[in-house]
């Protein structure tokens, strides 16, 4: 945990790439790209239910371009 002098102030930022940026085992998953919800849950999703600080992503993109597009499809 983290402790700041404004925590009413503490924004999460996580930054979500597509396989063309960054290739992860997940991107390689058989159920791809319906596996990510679960990936994005365990990495920051939990935030929210425990901090009860907002997530706004911070960075995300790749090609836009086959996987990548099934990413951005499924970040949407």
């Amino acid at each position: 945990p983290l402790r700041v002098n404004h925590p009413d102030r503490l924004v999460y930022s996580p930054h979500a790439y597509g396989p063309t940026v960054a290739q992860m085992d997940y991107h390689n998953s058989p159920n791809f790209p319906s596996n990510l919800d679960a990936v994005w849950d365990e990495h920051f999703g939990f935030v929210k239910d425990q901090t009860t600080r907002a997530v706004v992503l911070g960075e995300w993109g790749g090609k836009n371009i086959d996987k990548d597009k099934q990413y951005h499809e499924q970040l949407s």
